[in-house]
Order: structure tokens, then sequence, then C-alpha cells
């Protein structure tokens, strides 16, 4: 169940054909993580997928694992989005085959992580918390409202809104 976004596809699509469908556990590659990198994960751990990193919040308070890097195209995508909340130079570890026979940990700083020779589906990031000197802040969560707001179903009222129409209760409406 952990980083496999096929197993919910395969359980859904079996319960709608009525086929039983078991799914084993087994231990995860996380397992092997927090022992190699000396990571509690009850201290706060985010877990995500570098494909879906651009749609979350990043708090980087906590540790942050990054999975299935891919290729340098992508280490490179997740190293710009990095690049926003963290110094260029923060060191992250590159996590490579864990819990296998060419299973490499290397520690580099951010601005290097596209750079690594080897990467590929069974690639991770690690980055270690970080406490930002100045506390910033992000729009995302407003846009996530507002589009919550204005879509079919939302208020009434927001929907027929427009920058004229605000205009003039600018102030009230961003309180």
């Amino acid at each position: 169940m952990v980083a496999e976004r096929t197993v919910p596809m395969l359980l859904k699509r079996a319960a709608s054909e009525n086929i039983k469908v078991e799914v084993v556990p087994a231990m995860s590659f996380l397992e092997l993580l927090y022992v190699t990198l000396q990571v509690d994960p009850i201290q706060g751990l985010l877990i995500t997928d570098a494909f879906a990193l651009q749609e979350k919040v990043l708090d980087f308070s906590f540790g942050t694992v990054i999975t299935q890097l891919y290729d340098k195209h992508m280490a490179s995508e997740v190293k710009l989005t990095l690049m926003d909340y963290l110094p260029d130079d923060y060191e992250v570890s590159v996590v490579y085959h864990l819990g296998m026979s060419d299973e490499k940990v290397t520690s580099l700083p951010l601005y290097e992580l596209d750079r690594i020779e080897k990467i590929d589906y069974l690639t991770s990031l690690y980055v270690k918390p970080y406490q930002q000197e100045t506390q910033t802040f992000s729009i995302n969560p407003l846009v996530e409202i507002v589009k919550t707001l204005r879509s079919p179903g939302g208020c009434p009222w927001d929907i027929l809104q427009t920058h004229r129409s605000l205009r003039n209760n600018l102030i009230e409406e961003t309180y």
C-alpha cells in the first residue's frame, strides 16, 4: 500500500466488479529508510511521490521523503520546487536502491540533485527538517479556498463575483 498507486486502483476496480482481492502486508522500503537514515517517523515525516510534489503545501519543519525520482529530468523538477523553500546548498540525502545489493546513500547540496549519475524509480530523496529563520507563507491554501467557493455547488454569492464587483469591498472581502 506504500507508494503504489496501482493498488488502490486495482482495489476499486475489483470492488466494482465484485472480485475478491486480498492485500498481503509486507515490509516497505520505509522501514529500511528509517533505519538507514536514523529517522524516527514519530517526530513527523511527510512522504510524497515526486509527481505529486507540486500539489502539496510543503512544510520542512519535519523530515520529508520524496519517492520515485525516476530520472534526471524529474530530479531537476524536484530540485527547482525545493529551492523555492530551502537554501540552494541545503544538504539532502539521495537514497538509491535501498535494501538491494547496489544500495547507495549520498548526501549532497540540493543544487547538485540533478547532477547525480544513477537515478531511477527506486531512487528517493530525504530532506531533513529545516527551521526557517523567517516565516514565509504560501498563497496555495487561499487559491484552493477560492476554487472551492467558485466551483459548481460552491457559494452562490462568490460564483457571481467579478474583479469589478469586488473592487468596492476589497478590504472587507480580503478579511
